[in-house]
């Protein structure tokens, strides 16, 4: 005779709250938990008890661990950062469960730093005070350079980060320094979201798609940055379109063009020798496009782009060589990126999660404020690779 699975006993208002903030609908819910949409009415209902087995499906499915579903009240759900991707009203359309998930993740690893870092006594990086935020009436050169001040970026040592993976790391080492935990997103299209950030002090948030080419990581990294200076939570996808709000679209015209001074100051850029050997507007070849990105570690629109604030481009000559970047990024867009990610590699979870929450992770553990287990799950990693975690950390 066939053993009956035992019901699990949960609130039905916990299994809403679970897969509406997911991002499923009950249909889907039940795809999901290989039974019929009736059944999942029910169970919200309180009409019916999912089996133990029918549970643990959702909670795979949903990504929440088994004790979420035992909760005796749906917890308060932190608002979304402003989406600076649309028009109001069209917003809840693009939450995806990835992005979702993402946000979650996102939310509950600060969280988890700051109780770490308050067990374990640690001193946390001072994130930027009044004085350093931004007023998004501020011109973008001076914005810029007030950013570089505040990260410690020098020219002479930006120029030395010739390749693309190190100048990102590099930019990515100085804003982590000020305090800011900056995560890499997995799973989310780069036609739904570049990058978002969180506000909250301390620590506030930044998460930068991980399928970017690092280039267009750097940049966004540097956008969303700014987002956090002007205190306005954000997901972005860093287009300028002209659908949105007029405040909205300011804002976003404000994020890209601080950030581009900041990538690329003016005076560094118009003393190159090949920027200062003619200074009339005209076209550039992406031969010359490609050398000076390499010098300022950001792709050859961003030059361009500088190229045409400051009269050495015209709008034509933009607007041609835009579309063809354009079209090749939808192109690599349809590919999947994340197929080729090592996962569970120590060394990228380091890159996706940060060295400063990582090294919280490890450092509670050493000090027996966590459990190994509990190691593996918050870095997602094999318990026994977390010793190569700790020996990477410990290399500058």
């Amino acid at each position: 005779m066939a053993r009956r699975s035992t019901e699990a006993l949960v609130e039905p208002a916990i299994l809403t709250w679970a897969r509406s903030t997911a991002g499923f609908s009950v249909e889907e819910a039940a795809h999901s938990v290989q039974t019929k949409p009736e059944k999942v009415a029910a169970w919200e209902k309180g009409e019916a008890s999912p089996s133990m087995s029918q549970l643990r499906r959702m909670a795979a499915a949903y990504k929440r661990v088994l004790s979420d579903f035992y909760l005796p009240e749906p917890p308060r759900e932190e608002p979304f950062p402003h989406d600076f991707r649309r028009m109001p009203g069209e917003v809840a359309l693009r939450y995806s469960r990835a992005l979702r998930y993402q946000l979650r993740l996102a939310r509950q690893r600060r969280e988890l730093a700051l109780e770490l870092a308050a067990e374990l006594d640690a001193e946390l990086p001072d994130s930027p005070s009044a004085p350093e935020r931004l007023r998004a009436d501020l011109d973008p050169e001076e914005a810029g350079a007030k950013i570089r001040r505040l990260l410690g970026i020098t020219f002479p040592e930006q120029r030395r980060w010739r390749d693309a993976r190190v100048s990102y790391n590099a930019w990515r080492t100085l804003v982590e320094r000020k305090g800011i935990l900056v995560f890499q997103a997995v799973g989310i299209g780069t036609n739904e979201a570049l990058g978002f950030s969180i506000p909250d002090r301390p620590l506030p948030v930044i998460a930068v798609n991980r399928r970017l080419h690092p280039n267009g990581r750097t940049f966004t990294l540097l956008h969303e940055l700014i987002h956090i200076l002007l205190q306005v939570g954000s997901i972005c996808d860093i287009e300028e379109k002209a659908s949105r709000s007029p405040n909205e679209q300011r804002t976003e015209i404000f994020c890209n063009a601080v950030a581009a001074a900041t990538l690329v100051p003016r005076d560094a850029l118009l003393a190159e020798p090949l920027v200062a050997a003619d200074q009339h507007p005209r076209d550039w070849s992406d031969d010359q496009l490609s050398v000076l990105g390499r010098i300022f570690g950001v792709s050859s629109e961003v030059v361009l782009r500088r190229l045409l604030t400051f009269g050495r481009t015209t709008p034509a000559a933009y607007a041609t060589h835009r579309a063809v970047w354009v079209s090749l990024l939808d192109r690599s867009a349809a590919s999947d990126p994340d197929a080729e990610y090592r996962r569970n590699m120590p060394q990228e979870v380091i890159s996706d999660l940060g060295r400063h929450f990582t090294a919280l992770v490890v450092e509670s553990y050493l000090n027996s404020f966590t459990s190994l287990s509990d190691v593996s799950r918050y870095l997602g990693l094999r318990a026994e690779k977390v010793p190569k975690v700790r020996e990477l950390l410990t290399k500058e």
